[in-house]
Parts: structure tokens; sequence; C-alpha cells
């Protein structure tokens, strides 16, 4: 891509100013513009993409709760006052071919940004003035505030609560508490914590249509935005930009755009890897970081920050790149969930990006003076600011705000003491005290032997790790066009990720497995059940000869009869949780997490964790250890070649043979601690299951499991761990004994002619273990105690579409079984993007006709899911009846249009790049050891753009047309819609579903 700069984008005449120039990667022309009368800022970065990126950035001060902002940027989204129609802004964005309408809102701790992609590059143009004009004139009124804001943001039964109170009516709070954990729609709405009891004054003191007009008076102004427009800019649509200086701005805000952050999905353009930050100058800045571990373990996290203070008063470190290679440097500590080093040069030429990363990387395998008086110099410097700090009362503030940021739920104030009393301010004391040898050892494991190079990182992303590239620490190089190469990139990253397995997951990742969804995503439909317990009398024909296969008199089991399975058998063990103690119940995560990391000890042999790994990965197709929300233990095992001999085996060894000693415990501590923080744990179960199992009230249970408690309750447990190390390995053995005494049933998936009866089902050590602790204890009958979720329940009521109220929407689930990579999975989901593209035909019958304001079908190959999504549909049996036509004159070939159906391509190859290319994070790495190959990823890209609209129809279309013929497929589909003037017995969102039934039997009901 060669493109002089001089040959960029022409200057908006008139109203803007160009006020910077430069090239990222020494080839992309970028040229950035403000506006003398009303402060805005534009920047265009022309290349040779034929899709259009424009992100439009508010930039708001930190503190700022996301309820607020993410409010005022819904409401922001409901159109110009002056239009009428309801979905004006998506009747604009379908006409300009723009997609991700629907995620077009993203709201961080310090910026609010709405992104949209154009695929076509004349159009975007209209659409981004509609987008600017409503931002700027919201219609920020009391029925948009009633009628928007509380539906988008479902809080639940608390929605209805305050949906009441807004309309003056009559309504007792303490009535309208729910006892389940409120569910945010919104993972970064982070001003509401998952609480049982969340109060309904406190929700109506947060969001008030008074807060949201404040906000948007302050930060929704000409002056506070930043427009970044990428692709290929016409020279004839420059001009156009004069338009968005028309809007006036009284008193505009001077703030330095230069550090704004600028999405992911800007940052990535064709042929080019990442786009680095600018500099206050211009020029490049090259940016390269040395990930590190957990920024709770405060020994490895205070040694950083004394390396970096130590660096930058290094004079040999600074000597040698300025200002030879660079006009600045500076290295800087950044606190995640694991700390990582940065190492910033500003003032880089492109010619000697590759010097600076191989000359720093050889400084410090080697070269780097320890210098013992700096050293102490700076251990003085570092206890001065801390005693200074405790004195002030405002100990390290950006580590603890960062920390809390990190939270992903605001803290209250009791939480924030309790970080606090976390963050002990001696505990500090006794690392900064340490002695030059140990801070040799701290840089020769991290920026050593345990070394995770970050290479291309912007400047300004510190809060995330966007698009790292993990090289090679011995050949590396940070030359923007070699890492534009793919399969240059992918063979460089494919050997830093086996390395980064090596040394680095084992410590800071604990599960490796492939966890499924239990119960609700089991793929079966109406089975038969036969339960097998010692009370059990004659039994069908074809299962008599199981009675001598299974141990049933001493584990009930339970045999779901699958006729047409294709996918092998599948166990699962449920174990009751109803016997343990709540301390027990608090334990029962670091237990999981050993089960599942440690080694084996049997009687006649042990085995290291990576070789019982290496044997797992031979005998099991996939496995998995949680909590249900039917409050028991699933164990779940997948046996290869349907051997159900290897099933017991590896129950018998997570319960009974697992060895667990201080080197396991300390690891998997040190991973509770970091998914501690993380809003998709399995840990926030725990709440319910020690209502259920422990005989607790809800706030008891809330307040001792949520996840502020439960990582107060692990930091203790490591400081404990670290001095009396015997007493915590004896309360885990209690656990084990307390799991093994407890009601197990073993239920068993699949076909009966699937089992091969060559030997009794082997339980023995298990037995006799279970026998040894508590003589006499079996259990024989089938537990009450186990609650399945599987068929309908009280919550759950068989709907029938004649009956549904008026506002509703329609999530149709067909699971549709296909391999990974095939050429029918290309060719699905690329019709999947061709039937709801904008101005496609399913947008042409429903959106553009209001029988429905959004409609969505993608394609989930891990679920093996076909997903159909029509949002606030009126006529639901009207619009299901239009789809099913439609997908059917498609598959006959009556309706092609071979423009929308190139741009699928490219929107089915961008979505695959997206998800296995670009994001290099945790999920990919594991992702790897699933089998999933970066060579595999990059053929199967070029299976969906070589797709012709033949082979489109013979590979995908007739899959699509058993989809809508219902033809012997597990279809799952879920009603759910807002509240009403109607229907006031529901309390906000009701929502209810239908499971594993089949569509014929659905629409008859």
């Amino acid at each position: 891509m060669e493109v002089d700069i001089d040959s960029g984008c022409n200057s908006p005449a008139n109203n803007f100013t160009l006020i910077n120039s430069s090239l990222y990667g020494g080839k992309v022309p970028v040229q950035i513009y403000t506006c003398p009368e009303n402060g805005l800022h534009l920047a265009l970065v022309k290349t040779s993409s034929k899709t259009v990126n424009v992100d439009i950035t508010l930039a708001t001060e930190p503190g700022h709760g996301d309820g607020v902002a993410l409010a005022t940027a819904k409401m922001a989204l409901l159109g110009n006052p002056l239009t009428s129609a309801v979905n004006y802004l998506a009747q604009t964005a379908a006409h300009c071919f723009c997609t991700d309408i629907e995620d077009i809102v993203s709201v961080g701790q310090t910026h609010t940004s709405f992104t949209f992609k154009s695929l076509s590059d004349s159009a975007f143009f209209h659409f981004l003035t509609t987008l600017y004009s409503s931002l700027l004139t919201a219609p920020l009124t009391t029925t948009n505030f009633l009628n928007e804001i509380y539906k988008v943001s479902e809080f639940a039964h608390e929605s209805g609560c305050l949906y009441e109170e807004a309309l003056c009516n009559d309504t007792k709070l303490d009535k309208l508490v729910d006892e389940k954990v409120t569910k945010l729609l919104f993972n970064n709405a982070t001003m509401f914590k998952e609480t049982p009891k969340a109060s309904c004054s406190s929700l109506r003191a947060f969001l008030s249509l008074e807060d949201i007009k404040a906000f948007h008076q302050k930060y929704y102004r000409p002056s506070n935005m930043f427009i970044t427009v990428v692709g290929n800019i016409n020279d004839y649509d420059i001009p156009l930009f004069n338009n968005l200086g028309y809007y006036m701005d009284a008193s505009p805000i001077e703030r330095p755009f230069y550090n704004l952050e600028i999405p992911a999905s800007i940052c990535h353009f064709q042929n080019l890897t990442k786009v680095v930050g600018l500099s206050a100058t211009g020029e490049s800045v090259v940016s390269i970081g040395f990930l590190g571990g957990n920024a709770r373990d405060l020994g490895s996290l205070m040694a950083a920050e004394l390396f970096v203070n130590y660096l930058n008063t290094l004079s040999v470190f600074k000597d040698h790149y300025v200002p030879e290679l660079a006009s600045h440097c500076e290295a800087k500590l950044t606190v995640l969930p694991r700390w990582h080093i940065t190492v910033r040069f500003e003032g880089v030429r492109s010619e000697n990006t590759d010097k600076i990363a191989q000359d720093l990387l050889f400084l410090f395998r080697g070269l780097l003076v320890y210098e013992g008086e700096i050293i102490q110099q700076c251990i003085q410097q570092s206890l001065q600011k801390l005693e200074t700090g405790i004195i002030n009362n405002n100990f390290h503030q950006d580590l603890f705000e960062r920390m809390r940021q990190f939270q992903q739920f605001s803290l209250s104030l009791e939480d924030s003491f309790a970080l606090k009393r976390i963050l002990n301010p001696q505990k500090f004391y006794h690392y900064y005290k340490g002695n030059i040898p140990l801070f040799k050892d701290f840089v020769q494991r991290y920026l050593v032997d345990e070394c995770v190079v970050v290479v291309g990182l912007p400047s300004n992303a510190n809060d995330k790790r966007q698009d790292p590239c993990f090289q090679d620490h011995v050949k590396m190089s940070c030359e923007m066009e070699k890492l534009a190469n793919q399969q240059e990139l992918f063979q460089a990253a494919k050997e830093a990720e086996e390395d980064l397995l090596e040394n680095q997951t084992k410590t800071d990742d604990g599960n490796l497995t492939q966890v499924i969804t239990f119960p609700t995503d089991l793929p079966f439909k109406c089975p038969k059940i036969h339960f097998f317990d010692s009370m059990a009398k004659k039994l069908p024909g074809e299962m008599e000869k199981w009675k001598s296969f299974l141990n049933f008199d001493r584990m009930p089991t339970v045999f779901h009869e699958i006729s047409d399975s294709t996918s092998g058998l599948e166990t699962f063990f449920t174990i009751s949780l109803s016997k343990l103690s709540l301390d027990s119940m608090r334990l029962l995560p670091l237990f999981i997490e050993l089960i599942d990391y440690c080694g084996i000890a049997e009687q006649r042999e042990r085995k290291i964790a990576r070789k019982v790994m290496e044997e797992k990965l031979q005998e099991l197709q996939q496995w998995s250890i949680q909590i249900n929300e039917g409050s028991v233990l699933v164990l779940n095992f997948k046996p290869k070649n349907n051997n159900l001999n290897a099933v017991a085996k590896w129950f018998t060894r997570a319960l009974v043979h697992s060895a667990i000693g201080q080197r396991e415990v300390k690891k998997c501590l040190n991973i509770l601690l970091y998914k501690t923080v993380s809003p998709k744990n399995e840990i926030s179960k725990l709440a319910k299951t020690a209502i259920d199992c422990c005989h607790v009230d809800a706030e008891s249970a809330t307040r001792n499991t949520d996840m502020i408690s439960l990582e107060r309750f692990y930091a203790n447990l490591q400081n404990e761990f670290t001095e009396r190390p015997e007493e915590t390995l004896e309360r885990l053995e209690t656990l084990r004994k307390d799991l093994i005494n407890c009601n197990v049933n073993l239920h068993i998936i699949g076909a009966v002619k699937e089992v091969q009866f060559d030997e009794k089902l082997d339980f023995t050590a298990y037995f006799k273990r279970k026998s040894s602790e508590d003589a006499g204890v079996l259990f024989t009958a089938l537990p009450l105690a186990t609650k399945f979720h599987w068929n309908l329940t009280s919550e759950t009521k068989v709907l029938s579409l004649d009956n549904l109220p008026p506002r509703s929407s329609l999530i149709e689930r067909v699971h549709y079984k296909t391999e990974r990579f095939s050429d029918v999975h290309a060719a699905i989901l690329t019709l999947c993007e061709y039937m709801t593209m904008a101005g496609g035909v399913l947008w042409t019958t429903c959106v553009k006709t209001s029988r429905a304001r959004v409609i969505n079908m993608e394609y989930f190959v891990d679920k093996q899911m076909i997903e159909l999504r029509m949002r606030d549909c009126y006529e639901l049996r009207e619009a299901r009846e239009a789809v099913s036509d439609l997908v059917k004159w498609v598959c006959e070939g009556k309706m092609f249009d071979p423009t929308l159906f190139e741009a699928s391509k490219k929107a089915a190859a961008t979505k695959i790049l997206q998800k296995y290319y670009e994001k290099y994070n945790e999920e990919l790495i594991h992702n790897f050891l699933r089998g999933i190959k970066e060579h595999e990823v990059i053929g199967f890209v070029a299976k969906v753009v070589s797709l012709d609209w033949s082979k489109t129809v013979r590979s995908g279309l007739q899959p699509m047309y058993k989809v809508v013929m219902a033809d012997n497929l597990r279809v799952v589909i879920c009603a759910e819609w807002n509240l009403s003037n109607e229907d006031w017995t529901s309390r906000g969102t009701f929502r209810t579903s239908v499971s594993k039934l089949e569509l014929p039997q659905l629409l008859c009901s």
C-alpha cells in the first residue's frame, strides 16, 4: 500500500485547519484538522480499504458512572427531535449500508464512543451527519426517558418499579424486592452492583432526567468530540466535512486530543497490524511492553515499580537512545490485573524502530549495569513517597483507583475500605527493604526467563491488551512493515504462544478445558429417561443388559436416551452440595481449580500435572468442573470412542487421587485472585448455592459470596497459607472428604447402541474411599436434592404465538451440526450476513416496513447453532412467516443480489479475522489448545472470499432450508417482551422460554 502523504486527503476547506500530518507505519497518511469556530477535531486516515470506519469519541472526566453515560448515549441515539420516525437512525444507517448499528455505543471510564462501519465508500457521510446532529440535539424528553432508558437498560424488576413510580402509582418498594440477582444487559454499566436487593431509591438517584441533561450539556459539544474517519475517502467527499463545523459551541473546551483513546476497531486497516499513537509533536511513537505478573502479588509489583524508577534514573539507559534514536524515552509501570512495564520512545524515525527494539532487549538481557547506589537511592525515594502518601491520606491513589476501576462494578463505601485494608501500606515497606540480589532475581525472572514482549501497543491503550503481537523474544522486530505480512505474523505468534503457554500460562491461567454451559445447551431433544437405582424393577429390553454393567446399586444412574445421536456418549456426575457448610462453600472454587490443575498420586504411580494433561487429552474429548444453578457440583466427561471406563477413571482421579500440595495451592490462589475480578466468573453462582444448601438468608449469603468478599477471603487465605500452610491443606482435605460423602448421581447422555459392554464400570477406588471414611453410608436411592432445568419448570411457560403481547421479540435458535472451518460453515456464515445485511431481503421486508426494529441472523460455530433475532416485532407470527418465505425463496434462487453477496463475503471474513486474528488474549490461547490453528483461519478466510453463488447454494442454502422447515432439528425458541401499559404483572421485563421442543409442536400449542 504505497501511499505518499502528499497524495492523501485534501483539506476540508474553509471551516477546518490542518494542525498535524504524519505517516503511520511509514505508509499510511493521517491528517488531523480542527475547526476554529467550534473546536471540533477531525482525523482523516486514507487507506485502500473499500469499507469506511467512523468513530465519534467524547472525552469525559474519570469518576463518572457508566450508568449516566450509557443512558445519555442511548437517548442521543433516538434521533433528531425534528424527525417523527421511531427508528430514524436505523433506517438512515441501512440506506447508507452501515453495519453493527445495534452495538454502536461503547462506554468507558474516560470516554464514550459511537463507532460504525459503512460498506460503501461514498455513502458513509450522510449517516455521519445524521448521527452527529442527533448527538448534539438529543431528544431529552420525559417520554423518551420513561419509554426507552429503562427498557434498554433492563434493570429486571427494578425497571418496572421505577416505571410505576414515575407514573405516580402507589407501590410499596418492599414488595418488589427480588431474591434473584439483578442481571444487567450491559457488562460495562459499572455503577450498579449485582445485588439481590438493589435499592429502588438508589437507582432513581443515579438515573434521573436532570442528571442526563447535565451530562449531555457538559460533554456533548463539538469541542469535546474527536471524529476519526478511516477508509478510501474520495476527494469529492472532503468539502462535505465543512457541514460539521456549522454547529456552534459557545465556550469551546481545550483538550489534548493527541492522547485520546482510539477504539480498537478504528486501529486496524488493510495490510497493517497496528497504528501506534500520536505524540504531542505528531511524530511516530514506539512502545515496547513487558507483561508481568498478577498485580495483587505485592512483591513483584513493588519490585516492578522500583525497577521503573531505577531505569528512569540510570543515565546509561537514556544516553544510549537520546537524542540519536529518539527525542525522548521513558519507562512506565501500568497496573492491570497483570502489571506491565512499557518503555515509550517518542520522535522515532521509521528506520530506527528495529534498532531500538533490539538494543533494548540486549540491554535487559545482560548489559544492564546494577549500580548499588542508584538502587538504594530509588528505594529511599520510594519509601519517602510512601510515607508522604500515608501522612496525607492519599496512599498510592493511582494504584488504588486503577484497581477499583477494574472491578467492573462500582465499589460502595464499605468495599473501598475493605480494598484499602488489603492494600496495607506496611506490606509495601517489607518489599522495599530488599537487597540488590533480590532485585537482580526479579529482572532475571520477568525480563529474561518469563519475558512476554508486547510490540506495537499504543501508548494510550494502558487499560486493555489491545492486539498485542507476541513475538519470539530472541528474534524480534517491531518494524511495522514486517508485521504487515499475515503469514509471518502468525508464525511469530505461534512460536510466542507456545512459549507463553510453557512459561506463563501455567501460573496465571487456570482452566485449560472446554467448558460447556450445563444443562441448557445440552444437544438433545425430548429424550427417553431411564432411572437405575437399587429399587429399580424390570427395565425395557434394550436396557436390561445395563444392569450388569453399571454400579447403580451404589451410584444411582440416569440414562438419557437419544435415538439419533451422532456425537457419542457424554456423562455428567452431579454431586449435591446440601451438606457443605458456608466456610466449605467458599473454599469450593479453590478446590475446583486444584483438581483441574494438579497432578495425581495413586498407590501404584504418581504423575505431574503436565503428564496428567497429556493423558487426559488422549482419553477425553472434553471435560469441565463447575457449580450448576441447581446447587450441585457438576463434573462433565466426554470420552473418546465411547469408553465409559475412562469416565470412571478420571472421576475417581479428580475426587480421590488429585495430589494437592503447597505448590499447587499457591498457584491456584493466584489464579482465583485474578478470576474474582472478572464479571463472567462462575463464582457468582455461590450466592444462590449458599441460600439453597447452607440454610442462610439471602443477605448473609451475598455478603459472604460476592466478588469483593471472595477476593478478600482468598487474599486473607493466601496470607494464612504463607504462615500456616498445613492448616489450609487440612481444610481442603476435609472438603474433599465431605464431597466424597455427598449424594452423587451419574447421568449418561447418548444412544443405547453406542455403549460397548466390555467390562463393569469401575468405581472401586471411589467406593472404597467413600466406605472407609464413613462406613455403611451408601446411597441407593436417587436423591431428591438434585435439581435439573432440562424440562419445563414452574418458571417456564409454553407460549402460543397467538397470545403474545403487542411489543415482543423473537429469538430462535436452531442447532445444525457441521465441522469447524468447513465449506458448509463458510457458506452458512456468509449467508447469515447476506440475509440480514442492511438493504438485503430480510431488512427490506422486516425493518424497512417497520415489522421489526432490528433483525439479525448469526451462526455460532462453537455452539453449532443458527440464531435469528428480531427485536420490537409487533406482529410476531406474520414476521416469522415472512422470514420463512424469504429464506425459501432465496434457497430456490429467486432473490439474488450480486453486490450484496460480495459485501456479505467481506463482512463474514472480517468477523473471522476479528475473532481469531486481532484479539490475541487468553481466550485465543485456549483456542490454540482446542485445535484451532492459525493456518486453518487463513485457509478458512480464503474459502469464504472464494465462494461463488452456486457453490454457496449447494453448501449452505440446503442446510438453511432445513432450518426453515424444522426438518429433524433441535429447536429452542425464546420469546420476550418489555413492559407495556396493558401488563403490569410482570414488574418490568418479563421473560419466558420454551426448551427442546419441535417447532411444529410449539406452533400448535
